[in-house]
């Protein structure tokens, strides 16, 4: 999988094993605890580690800052950030540890310099949540994503349904397409509603006309013709978070998925 924005990084072939033990000693002296138990009071661990937060988190929103510098141009920027809305995101971004998810957050604050209003503070809260995990699920998702042209949101098609008809002597049917076959399992899935990225329930279109439906992938649209008026699409919806979100993730479409796509409902539809 391609992307613009790598989001998963790779252990060193050189990382070094330490026991757990060495861990927790290491933490301790984060928060100012002294391994040889030094004599340091605790007004003293208290004022240690609450510079030691201080410094880490002003590291944090300067790590931001700088991709934010490598990713901005020398366009005018069409307004001034709310001053609500930037201390916000810098209260935020302060908590953002990860340096993939600092790329992320550098990239929301030049496209919200450039577009105003790009991201709300829901969304943030949403990306606030988000590890490099998470951020991964997303992007298989975005490789799976398509709209259709009466309706511009974000969706990823699932399968399709067709009505009975002639009071039940002709069955309805249906297939679904197993998501996990293209990098989004149904785990993946749990895991984008339950960070109110995707709808909670999957969805489906009202009765589709036999007449020629344009579905447009990231550089690919596929044209569906049902071939009678009992035909439905099932999908899953981002919700307007999502939709902010996956803004920042410029992935490519899953050749395979839009391939199996294309192969539902030969006796129901024409896919061209």
């Amino acid at each position: 999988m391609n992307s613009n924005l790598a989001i998963e990084g790779t252990k060193s072939p050189h990382t070094v094993a330490t026991s757990t033990r060495a861990s927790v000693m290491q933490l301790t002296k984060a928060v100012g605890l002294s391994q040889d138990g030094g004599s340091r009071t605790l007004d003293e661990r208290i004022t240690y580690r609450r510079e030691h937060i201080a410094e880490q988190y002003q590291l944090n929103v300067e790590a931001v800052l700088k991709h934010a510098i490598n990713d901005s141009q020398n366009d005018i920027a069409s307004h001034e950030l709310d001053p609500d809305w930037w201390h916000h995101f810098q209260y935020m971004a302060e908590q953002i540890h990860s340096p993939k998810m600092q790329q992320l957050w550098g990239k929301i604050l030049t496209i919200e310099l450039a577009q105003p209003r790009s991201f709300g503070l829901k969304a943030l809260e949403v990306l606030k949540r988000m590890n490099p995990r998470d951020a991964q699920l997303l992007l298989s998702a975005v490789s799976l994503s398509c709209s259709f042209e009466q309706d511009l949101s974000p969706v990823i098609i699932t399968g399709w349904r067709t009505d009975p008809a002639l009071g039940g002597i002709i069955a309805g049917r249906g297939e679904q397409l197993s998501l996990s076959n293209f990098q989004l399992p149904y785990s993946a899935v749990l895991t984008l509603r339950e960070l109110g990225l995707v709808h909670a329930v999957e969805l489906e279109t009202g009765r589709l006309r036999p007449a020629p439906m344009r579905i447009q992938f990231k550089g690919k649209a596929l044209q569906l013709t049902p071939k009678h008026s009992r035909f439905h699409l099932r999908y899953y919806r981002f919700t307007s978070s999502g939709q902010e979100l996956i803004r920042l993730l410029q992935e490519s479409s899953n050749s395979n998925y839009i391939a199996s796509l294309s192969a539902l409902a030969p006796k129901d539809a024409n896919w061209a």
